[in-house]
């Protein structure tokens, strides 16, 4: 905040210009230099923009512009909170199963299971086979369950994850461009430029990242929801783009109701 002489003198030097501004626009126009009412008006309003961005007001009383500084706020609560131990509904959707990929045994117990997320450890050299990768995304596909196929880096942490059906389909398809055998080969030489091609590519969120921050990874990747890490980077779940922005406008009802 500026000292209370700064901003006066700051406010009028700038509702001064913006006013002279907008007469000069006039003159150049209608061919005479006169300052009417809605040039004042037009200044007024700008400046006290200007000053509420700058956080020399805390709210401004006209309408809706009481309200962005309290939606402000509330894009501030951690990420966390939408992440419920124990979900009744979708809107939180934590991964109650994921499994890491084994041996082909296991496809049978994962079906049965309901794992939501089959995981891959990057740069695991002369580990996975290009067949039996296969085997899983499209066998796990053909249940209900599976939805990502999760990428680890070799420190544990999560990088990102894709859609497991997306790729299923490339798969079926016979897709020259996207093969077992090529997404084997950038998942045990890690090619993340490949990876970050795939469909479905979002890397995630701390769980104590901001509201704003969670809309902001989802913006980058043109997503509708963000995976969510704990503070080990595991991945606990993922937070819909429609539940945040649910709760910005549960703050606008409760802000227009005082």
């Amino acid at each position: 905040m500026l000292p209370p002489w700064a901003t006066a003198v700051l406010s009028v030097g700038a509702f001064v210009s913006f006013a002279l501004l907008l007469a000069l626009i006039r003159m150049r126009s209608e061919g005479k230099l006169t300052v009417e009412t809605r040039e004042i008006a037009a200044a007024v309003v700008a400046v006290g923009i200007g000053l509420f961005l700058f956080g020399e007001f805390d709210e401004i009383a006209y309408g809706d512009f009481r309200l962005v500084r309290k939606i402000s706020a509330e894009a501030n609560i951690p990420v966390g909170d939408r992440i419920a131990n124990k979900p009744t509904t979708l809107e939180y959707e934590p991964i109650s199963q994921q499994a890491r990929k084994g041996s082909t045994d296991a496809i049978e117990e994962y079906l049965q299971g309901g794992v939501e997320a089959l995981s891959f450890d990057l740069g695991k050299k002369n580990y996975y086979v290009s067949d039996v990768v296969r085997q899983y995304i499209e066998r796990l596909t053909e249940g209900p369950y599976l939805k990502y196929v999760v990428f680890y880096e070799p420190g544990g942490q999560m990088k990102a994850l894709v859609d497991a059906r997306a790729i299923a389909a490339q798969f079926r398809m016979r897709d020259t461009k996207l093969t077992p055998r090529s997404l084997t080969n950038w998942i045990t030489k890690p090619d993340l430029v490949r990876l970050k091609g795939l469909p479905g590519y979002v890397e995630p969120v701390d769980v104590k990242s901001t509201t704003r921050e969670a809309l902001a990874k989802m913006l980058q990747f043109d997503a509708d929801f963000v995976p969510v890490v704990d503070e080990h980077g595991r991945f606990i779940g993922v937070s819909k783009g429609s539940q945040l922005i649910g709760r910005l406008v549960s703050a606008l009802a409760a802000a227009e109701g005082r």
